[in-house]
């Protein structure tokens, strides 16, 4: 039988508790549509609102969002993607609905994010509103894309430290729109201690 003294004991320790942080990540970002119907009732309009506007934590965007497939219908959101705009899905509401004190009929999401989609909007005059500046690495882009931390949630034993980032886009083309909404992000601080820790 394979021995390991204390030394190598607290190293694998170290290992699994940042492999199971890691492995908490992966599986919070790929909840299977089961297992959030069977835990998590379906999320309300507000609780929406409050996601794709930064008022919630991380958990409740998991929850609201980790069967967006199934219940967003519910909330009268249909899927409608825009051939013209592939990396974000597009659900429309017959009903205008308010986020950002702004109405609207369509939001998006991507990745890690949700947003509000207006599509005759000034994005300059919105900037100015949220006080978000252009991001520094589309300072030369004929479009706007910027963002602003509103807070940080700090790193805990299950996960990483999240950003709250209040983010806006603007795209262009044959089917332009302005996205305004809310991207929960790993903090790159964080993430990059935790990759360092597993060096040492």
């Amino acid at each position: 039988m394979l021995k390991l003294n204390n030394f190598e004991i607290e190293i694998t320790m170290q290992l699994s508790t940042q492999l199971f942080k890691n492995l908490r990540i992966s599986i919070l970002l790929a909840v299977s549509a089961f297992t959030a119907s069977s835990v998590f009732a379906a999320p309300t309009a507000n609780e929406l609102k409050r996601v794709l506007e930064c008022q919630s934590d991380y958990d409740d965007y998991s929850q609201v969002l980790s069967d967006y497939e199934k219940d967003l219908p519910k909330l009268g959101w249909k899927r409608h993607d825009d051939p013209h705009q592939p990396f974000i899905y597009i659900y429309k509401n017959k009903q205008p609905v308010e986020f950002f004190g702004m109405p609207t009929q369509e939001i998006g999401l991507s990745s890690n994010a949700v947003f509000a989609i207006y599509r005759q909007a000034d994005v300059q005059k919105m900037a100015k509103k949220f006080g978000i500046e252009q991001h520094p690495m589309f300072a030369d882009q004929p479009f706007f894309r910027g963002e602003k931390i509103l807070r940080t949630e700090p790193e805990t034993n299950d996960l990483h430290a999240i950003n709250h980032k209040l983010s806006l886009s603007e795209m262009t083309g044959k089917s332009p729109m302005v996205l305004l909404g809310c991207n929960y992000e790993f903090d790159q601080g964080s993430l990059e201690e935790a990759l360092a820790s597993l060096e040492d």
